[in-house]
């Protein structure tokens, strides 16, 4: 069993979100980070030269929208859909752009930025997650570049 963080409800071991107050309870040092479809790391880093000290900006661009949603800063950006009467509201909300018909979970995604790079994590989502047309593995880290294309469900970033 698993206690959720939030409001103290047991989960069974595995529940990402806990059922009472829908508060996630996968975080990042619990999550893995291989290297992205058996690619090393360092040779899917942009530039290796960019100041380590300052951490990437991140911007989504929704393509069938041509809306661009930045999130700014070093951490984790939650990335779903907000439904009327949830608790919790992700980061980056795709509701306006259709998420609930293209199959988005209210919490389908995170992604990690830090001073080293940008990653993607599945959150187990229903319909999945691809990154460039390739599945990624549920609450697993895939590092992202610029450019990289992101489906969730049917809506594509």
């Amino acid at each position: 069993m698993r206690q959720c963080p939030n409001c103290h409800h047991n989960e069974l071991t595995g529940a990402l979100f806990c059922s009472e107050c829908d508060a996630r309870l996968v975080f990042q040092d619990t999550i893995s980070s291989p290297p992205p479809f058996g690619v090393p790391l360092e040779v899917r880093t942009p530039d290796s030269r960019r100041d380590a000290d300052i951490p990437p900006r991140v911007a989504l661009q929704v393509l069938n929208a041509g809306k661009v949603l930045p999130f700014e800063g070093d951490g984790e950006a939650m990335v779903g859909r907000f439904n009327e009467g949830q608790p919790l509201i992700p980061d980056i909300d795709l509701a306006p752009f259709g998420a609930l018909q293209a199959g988005v979970s209210r919490f389908h995604a995170s992604i990690v930025i830090r001073k080293e790079g940008i990653a993607l994590v599945d959150l187990g989502s229903i319909n999945g997650t691809f990154i460039n047309g390739k599945k990624v593995a549920p609450n697993t880290g895939w590092p992202l570049l610029h450019g990289d294309v992101v489906d969730m469900g049917d809506l594509r970033l």
